[in-house]
């Protein structure tokens, strides 16, 4: 069964509006508002900016100070405060040493590669930790003897 049905014509006709509502509505969306005057004059003075940089100095641009206590390799690469190096400069391990009972403990302020290994332990702890979790619950369940039909 086919129908003969169809949209009306008049909903669809091509006019061309030149109403003063369309024309008002374009001439604030155009480029020469004072927010667009504004932002093409800060970009013009960030590009200046940018050329006299990259034209004066040969160097690459100086870090920011947030990154200048951000981990280096060098940083990486520091074991002195490493246990290991405790004990090899003859300095006694916190656990050795007996403390008072009105003293408290300072914690002592560990090295960034420490902090990096103590991080990787921890994730990698972790990992093991849920594997073995889903051994529990997935493989030993199906190798039992006991499950109905055998095992799998």
């Amino acid at each position: 069964i086919q129908m003969d049905a169809r949209a009306g014509e008049t909903m669809y006709l091509y006019e061309k509006a030149n109403t003063p509502e369309l024309k008002k509505s374009v001439s604030m969306l155009s480029l020469n508002t004072p927010n667009s005057n504004r932002k093409r004059r800060r970009l013009k003075e960030t590009l200046a900016q940018l050329s006299r940089e990259t034209d004066v100095s040969p160097f690459p641009p100086r870090k920011r100070p947030s990154a200048e206590h951000s981990l280096s390799i060098g940083s990486l690469l520091d074991i002195s405060n490493t246990p290991e190096s405790s004990i090899n400069y003859g300095d006694t391990p916190k656990s050795c040493t007996k403390s008072s009972k009105n003293s408290t403990p300072v914690p002592s302020k560990q090295s960034a590669r420490w902090q990096v290994a103590k991080e990787l332990y921890q994730t990698e702890s972790n990992y093991v930790n849920i594997l073995a979790t889903i051994i529990q619950l997935f493989q030993v369940p199906l190798e039992e003897e006991g499950q109905c039909g055998g095992r799998i």
